[in-house]
């Protein structure tokens, strides 16, 4: 038998242990088999006896549920429990760095086989004992039968009582206590201790199976191929260790916030289950810590009972200078023996040993004796972990190095930030001890999103092509109109339509994918930073030299260069427009509304020297002029190019100043647009419009839309200026555009204003003109779907129309149509995550869409509430999701209303009995009643909340009256102001008050 601090661990195999071997060279230690105790194996613990084998160990310590001695005889009809679970192979190549110092059994040890075991009385009762697990030498642990509930248990047991000391006797009482306090899933439950008068004292635990740690570090760095790691196979390799780890730092974090440092923290200490289980074993050395006067220590004997009445296992008192635990794992304060200077700090260190050896597959000191490593230990110097594992990633080498950090003060504060940076770490984002590159943080973002990065990088050169194609066309311009303005005309105006369409194509890029990033939360830095771009672009283009606006009266130039020079003013005029739109875009009021009014004063001097000039046309004379008498291929002159860049500017300067146009501006404006348009869109012309109407089209809409959003908010003579005649035109105009022509942005305006006049008609009232506005926004996403194929942000934009629909539905009364629509918006929100990354604007929606289609169905039939409850199951798991990422008040007041209509779905003659729905109805109302008491103490807590609350404390009471007291309810309905409450929110208080006061009069107080 193998023995680590003085305790038993199990054999290789089920068959009898060889004889010793020949103890190995110090420097082969890792690649050996396990050698007797101290038989000059570095990786032996200095404390043992030569006996060797069972002999040498402790059996105080937890087991596994494994070892040498054959299964027993069970009695007939009795379960196998876990005795048919493949036995765990023992540890092999510890050194005696790697062994615990100061083991209370270590100094005296009896042979297992020397005699039986003094006499005492058997727990027949209750244990039946099926077999030996191990034997050491003042314990023995043992396979039993609990008979009271039918399982199999580790019993641990002082094998001859009258012959231990009573300190070995008290270290033992002090371990079972120690790890019986402990509840976590990370350590192994205590199910009972006896101490009785004879002196038979043992406990009993779960009994386990698995193997430890270090045997998964090995098997895992077993796999390396050929060679060195490459960094990819060696994360591979070493995840599952680190979610290991993750769920060791759990549990020790817990042990410290009980008060409580393990001091003894290795591999072998860990043992990893086959079902996901992670257990810190071997509690001996733990000792409780005092943080009551600022300083951390470790405490001595403690009596039983502390000022606030809880229980502390004491322990035998160890003097300044003593040194217990690993030496390969000790802290520098541990191997100096400075026990008032331990604490959490010590096990943090630990930790990072631990993790040091995940990541290199064998610990700092490998290789050396006992004695070099106590003294690497005292002084804090250990191998720098890249030169073990020259591939480890830089942060990840951080954390290491942070956590074993010589000076306390420097080492993580504490181990849940230890955990924390391990698991940003595999998630991808950011540790909190390595200050990243700019490169790392791009290559980092880049390996997260893998498929994003590639198409932004695409887009980015595409922008700069056209960037660079921009200005290589507009320098090639002005150098060919000055080094030859009258031979060169044509070129020249060749030119400028190229470098029109260069502008039309970058400015449709920009708006679109720029709209498209608009509603991915995740990419606004990005965003911005192309808005950015473009910004330095456009001042670019603005700065080109050119001509002053010239004067055609005073005969300056002729037709064609009047022509030109008109021309490339107005394109330096879209110029400063496009800039005012950036600016607005990126919040900068002041610079955007100096762009638009630049913009401005240049209209006004084109309009001046435009006035009586001959029609020219943008597009190709062969284009335009078979249809020119047509209205949609209507072709402008200069005057009239200057009148729809007016146009522009005002719609720019209102959104700018987000208020409506003066009533002056929008009439004038109306008027110019009516020269170019019918009142109404035509039917039945199939032919796309030319490019000045369809811009022309583009700006009746937004005009529009921009007087319907800030008529609110102006005075009451400004809101004359909105006409409900006129937008519903504009939203059949955007309709026209987007079906005749179909361009990216038509297609886009169209959605927009077709989703505000929905919301608009909501917002008055009119449900049934709401219903059929979303029906026709809805129609147009489906055909276009069908026309064009999936895409994942029309197929987002149909799922959010019909969950709108369903929404309307519901107040109209038509709940097997909202039902329809919750189930397809749910089902289309799946599909487009099949096809893109799911972002919490998407995740929100899908979870909505799901609570609102299961409050449809819990008034229905039995299959329907049965679907209404998953519904809200899986809604209820987006939402914690969504708060584990990114903790909003919106996302928690949706989980707690979840929860309220979880709790109201469950009927207690479909849940296995009242009992049992009664239950599962107070762990709901009870997680609703945490969500707002979490918006409470955040000061965060409408009145809303507080209604909803109340009817959640209510429905408490009625299941369990003493679970709530009336006068919290009463509380929270007194502080609620009914003023800005609805009808039916006026009701649903007043009801909540009556049955607040009808249970307490029927409960008899008052």
């Amino acid at each position: 038998m193998e023995t680590i601090n003085g305790r038993f661990l199990p054999d290789d195999s089920d068959r009898p242990s060889s004889p010793p071997a020949a103890p190995p060279s110090a420097d082969s230690l890792s690649d050996q088999p396990a050698e007797p105790p101290n038989s000059g194996d570095p990786d032996r613990t200095a404390n043992q006896t030569p006996n060797g084998g069972a002999a040498a160990a402790d059996p105080l310590a937890t087991v596994w549920g494994i070892g040498t001695p054959p299964e027993p005889k069970r009695p007939p009809g009795e379960s196998r429990g876990n005795a048919g679970t493949p036995h765990r192979q023992r540890e092999t190549g510890l050194s005696d760095a790697e062994c615990t110092l100061g083991s209370a059994s270590a100094g005296r040890h009896e042979s297992a086989d020397s005699g039986e075991d003094e006499e005492r009385p058997r727990d027949c009762e209750r244990y039946v004992e099926l077999g030996e697990l191990g034997r050491g030498g003042w314990g023995v642990v043992q396979r039993a039968l609990d008979r009271q509930l039918q399982r199999e248990v580790a019993v641990k047991r002082i094998s001859n009582p009258g012959k231990i000391q009573p300190s070995e006797r008290e270290q033992f009482l002090h371990e079972a206590r120690i790890t019986s306090g402990l509840q976590h899933p990370g350590v192994v439950p205590v199910h009972e201790l006896v101490a009785d008068e004879t002196g038979d004292t043992y406990y009993v635990m779960k009994l386990l199976e698995g193997d430890t740690l270090r045997h998964h570090i090995r098997m895992a760095h077993a796999k390396r191929p050929a060679g060195k790691w490459a960094r990819h196979d060696l994360l591979e390799a070493i995840t599952p260790l680190l979610l290991r780890f993750i769920d060791v730092c759990n549990a020790v974090a817990y042990a410290h916030r009980r008060g409580i440092i393990h001091r003894d923290l290795k591999p072998t200490n860990v043992m990893a289950g086959a079902f996901g289980e992670t257990i810190v074993v071997d509690w001996g050395l733990a000792r409780y810590i005092d943080d009551a006067d600022g300083e951390t220590t470790v405490q001595g004997p403690v009596k039983q009972n502390d000022d606030s009445g809880s229980y502390r296992s004491s322990a035998p008192m160890e003097s300044e200078g003593s040194v217990v635990g690993t030496p390969t794992y000790m802290a520098p304060e541990q191997a100096r023996g400075e026990l008032a200077s331990m604490g959490s700090h010590s096990d943090i260190y630990s930790l990072g040993v631990i993790l040091y050896e995940i990541i290199a597959g064998t610990h700092p000191h490998k290789g050396l004796d006992i004695r070099s490593v106590l003294r690497r230990a005292r002084d804090g110097e250990f191998t720098p972990l890249r030169e073990l594992q020259p591939c480890v990633p830089k942060p990840l080498e951080e954390i290491v190095h942070t956590a074993m950090d010589p000076t306390a003060e420097r080492r993580y504060g504490d181990v849940e930030t230890l955990a924390d940076d391990v698991q940003r770490f595999m998630t991808g984002l950011r540790v909190s001890v390595h200050d990243e590159t700019l490169i790392e943080r791009c290559s980092r973002w880049c390996g997260r999103h893998r498929a994003l990065a590639s198409t932004i990088g695409l887009a980015i050169v595409v922008l700069m092509i056209v960037s660079v194609i921009s200005a290589l066309v507009i320098r090639s311009a002005h150098q060919a109109e000055r080094q030859a303005r009258i031979e060169a005309r044509e070129a020249h105006h060749e030119s400028l339509e190229r470098l029109v369409d260069a502008r039309d194509t970058a400015d449709t890029w920009l708006v679109d994918l720029s709209g498209s990033l608009q509603f991915h939360p995740a990419m606004t830095p990005l965003r911005n930073e192309l808005i950015g771009q473009a910004l330095n672009q456009y001042q670019r283009l603005i700065e080109q030299p050119i001509d002053p606006i010239a004067d055609r009266s005073g005969d300056q130039l002729d037709a064609d260069a009047f022509k030109t020079n008109t021309l490339v003013w107005l394109e330096r005029v879209k110029c400063h427009l496009r800039l005012g739109d950036l600016h607005r875009m990126r919040g900068q009021v002041e610079p955007s509304k100096k762009q638009f009014a630049i913009a401005e004063s240049i209209l006004a001097g084109l309009g001046h020297a435009v006035d009586h000039i001959t029609p020219v046309s943008l597009q190709r004379a062969d284009v335009a002029s078979e249809l020119a008498d047509t209205w949609f291929l209507h072709q402008p002159t200069l005057h009239e190019l200057v009148c729809l860049e007016k146009v522009n500017t005002t719609i720019g300067r209102a959104m700018a100043n987000e208020a409506s146009p003066t009533l002056a501006a929008a009439i004038g404006a109306r008027e110019q647009l009516q020269h170019w348009l019918p009142w109404e869109p035509p039917s039945g012309a199939d032919v796309a419009p030319s490019h000045f109407v369809a811009r022309a089209i583009s700006a009746l809409v937004r005009l529009e839309v921009v007087i319907e959003r800030t008529q609110v908010s102006t005075s009451p003579s400004a809101r004359r200026v909105f006409s409900a005649d006129r937008y519903q035109n504009a939203v059949r105009w955007a309709r026209w555009l987007a079906d005749h022509r179909g361009n990216p942005s038509d297609l886009k305006l169209y959605e927009t204003i077709a989703t505000e006049n929905a919301q608009r008609f909501s917002r008055l009232g009119d449900f049934s003109a709401s219903h059929q506005a979303w029906t026709r926004l809805i129609d147009h996403l489906s055909d276009r779907l069908a026309s064009a194929g999936e895409r994942s942000d029309w197929m987002q934009s149909l799922a959010h129309a019909k969950l709108r629909r369903a929404e309307v539905a519901v107040q109209l009364g038509r709940k097997d149509e909202a039902a329809e629509d919750y189930a397809s918006s749910i089902e289309d929100l799946e599909r487009t995550w099949l096809l893109a990354d799911a972002d919490e604007f998407f995740r929100v929606n899908l979870a909505t869409a799901e609570n609102n289609l299961g409050r449809l169905w819990v008034d229905g039939n039995d299959q329907q509430r049965q679907q209404a409850k998953q519904l809200f199951a899986r809604s209820i798991a987006t939402y914690q999701q969504l708060l584990s990422e990114s903790a909003t008040p919106d996302i928690l007041r949706r989980l707690a209303l979840t929860h309220t209509a979880m709790a109201e779905a469950i009927d207690a003659s479909t849940e296995g009995g009242d009992g049992d729905a009664a239950a599962k109805q107070l762990e709901h109302l009870q997680h609703a009643t945490l969500a707002y008491e979490i918006l409470r103490d955040q000061e965060l807590l409408n009145d809303r909340d507080r209604l909803h609350w109340a009817a959640a404390l209510v429905d408490r009471r009625q299941i369990d009256p003493d679970a709530v007291d009336p006068k919290t309810i009463r509380k929270l309905l007194a502080e609620i102001d009914l003023e800005a409450f609805t009808a039916a929110q006026r009701g649903k208080y007043h009801s909540l008050l009556d049955a607040v006061r009808s249970s307490v009069q029927n409960g008899g107080v008052e």
